[in-house]
């Protein structure tokens, strides 16, 4: 009934607390795993041996998690996806029954738990409750296929890109209360090296541009298409410009100042609870209107000004 998609990499120390979080739900019987090696170097059998309903693939190359995951949807079956890391882990044994049952009672398109991250000591640095990442969280697959929703081969960001296209298919979802996930804070993470925001922002801004061109090719309203733009801008606005001072990743916004010059006169501030809406509803009480406008003239000349 759940089908269970695991990217893997060189995760031999890890993936078994992620499997033994699975095998221990009272649901067990209705879960598959599919774990995808993305050209890990060593084997995965002794680890594997000891699980049954584990299906392996394994290619040589290294194309990173958004294939994977995209490639195990193709493969898998079952009536429901859900994604997970090979650190992380589900909260406890009653994790997938609760979000099995959301998404059956309230016939939701996706449904989402509670997440904790833990850090490397073990300590539990912060919860988190939304819809911009694909921790914690079912997806019924008729409404994936019947949307076209899958991920950009991409290293980063690809999760984004995937729950935006989900939100803007004006997808139902629904909220599970508890507690179903542990996301593991590394301290050797890509989201914890030095370099982790010119990456980050580069592929955001991909992962970004490959959203749009979907949702042109699948004719979704241009009103929702203006809402994404305008709530990504502001995060721009508020992490690069306003707490990081940074100018020089402005570069990356070139291709998207075009999309959202020509989208945003259809924007209305119409607010959801979904994650998409999030950046415009805390700029619009918190940042005078001249403040955002200013940081968007300065996109637009750099747009002009530099080529990506």
């Amino acid at each position: 009934m759940i089908d269970i998609i695991i990217p893997v990499y060189n995760s031999q120390q890890t993936i078994s607390k992620t499997l033994e979080s699975i095998y221990k739900q009272t649901i067990q019987a209705s879960v598959e795993v599919y774990i995808i090696d993305d050209g890990s170097k060593e084997s995965y059998d002794e680890i594997l041996k000891k699980y049954d309903k584990v299906h392996y693939y394994k290619y040589l190359d290294n194309k990173g998690p958004g294939f994977a995951r995209e490639y195990g949807m193709k493969l898998s079956k079952s009536e429901y996806i859900m994604f997970m890391d090979s650190d992380d882990y589900l909260y406890d044994d009653m994790a997938l029954e609760h979000l099995l049952d959301s998404i059956k009672k309230g016939d939701y398109d996706a449904v989402y738990g509670i997440t904790e991250e833990e850090s490397d000591t073990g300590k539990i640095v912060s919860y988190y409750e939304g819809f911009d990442t694909i921790h914690s969280k079912i997806y019924k697959r008729t409404f994936l296929n019947k949307n076209r929703i899958t991920f950009p081969h991409i290293y980063n960001s690809e999760d984004i890109a995937f729950n935006n296209l989900v939100i803007m298919n004006t997808a139902n979802i629904g909220c599970s209360n508890n507690k179903v996930y542990v996301y593991k804070r590394r301290k050797n993470s890509l989201t914890k090296t030095d370099y982790y925001d010119t990456i980050h922002i580069k592929c955001y801004c991909e992962s970004l541009k490959w959203v749009l061109d979907n949702a042109i090719r699948n004719n979704i309203s241009k009103g929702i298409i203006a809402r994404l733009l305008e709530s990504s801008f502001s995060y721009f606005y508020y992490y690069y410009y306003i707490e990081k001072n940074d100018m020089s990743s402005i570069k990356y916004l070139n291709t998207l100042m075009l999309y959202y010059d020509n989208y945003i006169n259809y924007l209305n501030f119409v607010f959801t609870n979904a994650w998409l809406d999030y950046w415009t509803r805390y700029r619009k009480k918190n940042v005078e209107d001249k403040d955002y406008f200013y940081f968007l003239d300065l996109c637009r000349k750099n747009a002009h000004n530099i080529k990506c």
